[in-house]
């Protein structure tokens, strides 16, 4: 939750709050700006662990920026996991966007089917398609940016990379809940009343 991001970023010295590093899956943009964080160094990981104690599947387009991004990389590949040092801010925050996008579109199908993230792709691509253009609209417009065009594509050659991954409906304020605050997008209100999560 914020707070208790809040109450880490408070646990650190002050001195040493620009050396920190944050592991960004969900939307925390907004409390880095809001807490003057956000020229740290933030990761976007394409990993996952599948099970307690496996190693991890690298979806091979784990991204960095910031001034340990270099560090960063250097640590991760340390354990096979493959990381670019991105120099500019705005393809990183691109990046971001459309990793909150497949944490957003596969974790409200996965969910909602039951069933893998690569089943979705092969079996429910027209509601991939449907639910990530609604959604890349709401979140282009607020943060006045634009994907470059393929992002289905590119989301779906991520969820084949750990096809037997199911992703779910999590840190709902952060991610979905982002978005429905925004802008009550058709598809993705159907299909979060479905699920029986509040509007």
């Amino acid at each position: 939750t914020s707070r208790l991001l809040a109450d880490v970023v408070h646990s650190i010295p002050e001195s040493r709050r620009k050396d920190m590093v944050f592991v960004q899956n969900p939307m925390i943009s907004p409390f880095l700006d809001s807490a003057g964080l956000q020229h740290c160094t933030q990761l976007l990981i394409y990993f996952a662990v599948p099970r307690l104690g496996d190693l991890p599947t690298d979806g091979g387009k784990s991204v960095v920026w910031g001034p340990w991004a270099d560090a960063v990389c250097c640590r991760l590949e340390k354990g096979n996991i493959k990381c670019l040092a991105l120099q500019d801010k705005a393809s990183y925050d691109r990046l971001a966007m459309e990793k909150l996008l497949w944490l957003c579109v596969f974790g409200l199908l996965c969910q909602k089917y039951k069933q893998t993230v690569g089943v979705v792709c092969q079996i429910h691509l027209e509601d991939v398609k449907t639910l990530t253009m609604e959604l890349q609209g709401v979140g282009e417009r607020a943060l006045a940016l634009q994907l470059e065009s393929g992002v289905v594509d590119r989301l779906c050659e991520y969820s084949s990379s750990i096809p037997d991954w199911f992703a779910g409906l999590r840190e709902f304020k952060w991610r979905n809940g982002w978005f429905l605050r925004l802008e009550k997008s058709p598809l993705h209100v159907r299909l979060l009343t479905e699920l029986g999560q509040p509007i």
